[in-house]
């Protein structure tokens, strides 16, 4: 009796220890599952962080830029509309005449007070000469615009008929040495 109930204990022992081995590899294996998904919460929590962060950053620029377009508003408010200067007004004339003239000129943008950007891409100074004529200021001196422009390949004459300036009247004139076109003979076939 005692021998039987030995060997039932230590078969109840064995049991038991394998139910413990058992458990414990269970254990083990939900640990480092927890531990892959702290790591992962982690990484993720670093992810939002930094994002959090560019967001901030953005926030404050935003802040930042809609207080000065409230300043300018109020300056532009404060101080009535802008006036062009003589140099802003004899490029606007220049450029008028210059298309009614049937010359095709790149746009002349401007940058700062005689700074310019002609063509979207060449900086320029612009001044008046002394006798009132838009010019560009180079290395060997004033050269007036449209010269400066031709130089550079800027300015072409257009394809089509100039547009005539104000108060000016076109009538349509065949050239006097070609002949009317319903007057030329038709090719044969």
């Amino acid at each position: 009796l005692c021998v039987a109930a030995a060997r039932m204990g230590e078969h109840t022992a064995e049991e038991m220890k394998k139910g413990h081995m058992e458990e414990q590899r269970s254990l083990q294996a939900k640990l480092q599952d927890q531990i892959g998904k702290q790591s992962s919460l982690a990484d993720e929590a670093a992810s939002y962080q930094h994002f959090e962060e560019d967001a901030r950053r953005s926030q404050e620029q935003l802040r930042a830029l809609t207080a000065c377009v409230k300043e300018a508003a109020k300056v532009m408010r404060d101080h009535g509309p802008v006036h062009l200067g003589d140099l802003d007004h004899a490029i606007g004339q220049f450029t008028l005449e210059m298309r009614r003239q049937g010359e095709m000129i790149p746009p002349i943008t401007r940058l700062s007070h005689s700074s310019h950007l002609v063509a979207n891409h060449l900086t320029v100074f612009c001044e008046l000469s002394s006798s009132g004529q838009l010019c560009v200021r180079t290395k060997a001196g004033l050269v007036p615009m449209l010269d400066f422009l031709k130089q550079h390949g800027y300015a072409k004459k257009a394809a089509t008929k100039p547009i005539p300036s104000k108060g000016t009247h076109v009538a349509a004139v065949a050239p006097k040495s070609a002949p009317h076109p319903a007057a030329q003979p038709k090719p044969k076939l």
